[in-house]
């Protein structure tokens, strides 16, 4: 992927990164040609999770979490930017965020199937995982940075994630220094969905 973010390792040594990848190919073509969003179909990046085997010489497989080009994910359904990720204790699922989307999401370690998703706060980035005595995800404290926010998220079904508290964090920026960050529209990451 072009864009690495969030890093994960199961109990086998398998490494899971969330990433989004360029499409280099269309990309190059806004500067050679002209080309513009309409032309990528408005996708310039695809969000993926890449799956690294520990240590048997396979190469790494991406898993597309929403569909490839022409197609696009349904209404509120896009994964952009997926961040933070983490394996449960069992190895039966991977639990990440989706920055650009605001969402934490669930995915089947070995299909790669989405499972689930729910909203959090704006750019979730970090996870802190808790998961049951036999192995499976129960829940995940989620940093919202940009909403400077932690989501509590129920993970018992995976297929319905549901956020059951949000702890508002105080912050520490000079009221003064905000404002004009405010008055000159600066942000440290933009809102897309």
């Amino acid at each position: 992927g072009t864009r690495l973010y969030g890093l994960a390792r199961d109990s086998g040594g398998q490494v899971f990164i969330a990433q989004a990848d360029a499409r280099n190919d269309a990309n190059g073509r806004t500067g050679t040609e002209g080309h513009g969003l309409a032309e990528m179909e408005n996708r310039a990046f695809l969000n993926q999770i890449s799956r690294v085997p520990a240590t048997d010489g396979s190469e790494a497989t991406r898993i597309d979490l929403e569909p490839l080009p022409p197609e696009h994910p349904a209404r509120g359904e896009a994964l952009a930017t997926p961040f933070a990720i983490e394996v449960s204790a069992d190895d039966a699922t991977l639990v990440a965020t989706a920055a650009g989307s605001d969402r934490l999401f669930t995915v089947d370690a070995k299909s790669g199937e989405v499972l689930g998703c729910v909203e959090t706060g704006a750019v979730p980035r970090g996870i802190a995982l808790e998961c049951d005595v036999a192995g499976a995800p129960a829940q995940a404290w989620v940093l919202n940075a940009v909403a400077n926010t932690v989501s509590l998220v129920d993970l018992a079904d995976h297929a319905r994630p549901k956020v059951v508290d949000t702890v508002r964090l105080e912050d520490p920026t000079d009221p003064v220094l905000k404002r004009d960050m405010a008055d000159r529209g600066l942000r440290s990451v933009p809102e897309w969905k």
